[in-house]
């Protein structure tokens, strides 16, 4: 074969060589993109009122707010506060940074440890305790799923603590 001058790569045209290169380049990208951290709010900004079965509020009471995304956490986190004079507590935003993968990860692992009890997805809650008083208190929870409106009020209800 006579030397034309031309680098190797000039002279052989493999039939497809674009198309494979594009194809190259479009896997690399896909997989570093899938590699990059986003941000996804586990529950938003939540306002709360904590009342009693007749409406009214229930100034300092305890509540404890408790969130996860079980797609790609392995623990859940914890913030406590007390409600105002009016009855109201306020949580930010929970957000979580994850990647496409990491969260493909997740979902697999989830399954593959817990089966048919496995969780997928954000979740949160608050559980309000109001004081005790003569052996029973004031309790109550709200939950929040995603996609779906967070509870404006929270209805307690007495509960017997059964002490003895």
């Amino acid at each position: 074969m006579p030397e034309s001058g031309q680098p190797l790569h000039k002279r052989l045209r493999l039939p497809g060589a674009p198309r494979l290169r594009t194809l190259l380049v479009g896997l690399l990208g896909a997989g570093a993109a899938s590699l990059y951290p986003s941000r996804s709010t586990v529950c938003p900004a939540w306002t709360i009122r904590i009342v009693d079965t007749a409406g009214n509020p229930v100034s300092g009471a305890f509540v404890r707010q408790v969130w996860k995304d079980y797609s790609v956490e392995s623990a859940s986190h914890e913030q406590d506060a007390h409600t105002d004079t009016n009855g109201f507590v306020s949580f930010p935003e929970r957000t979580v940074r994850s990647s496409w993968l990491a969260r493909t990860f997740g979902v697999i692992s989830n399954t593959v440890s817990l089966g048919v009890h496995a969780s997928y997805g954000p979740s949160a809650y608050v559980l309000a305790y109001g004081h005790t008083v003569g052996g029973k208190r004031l309790e109550g929870s709200a939950n929040y799923q995603a996609g779906e409106p967070l509870a404006a009020k929270l209805v307690t209800r007495v509960s017997d603590l059964h002490l003895k």
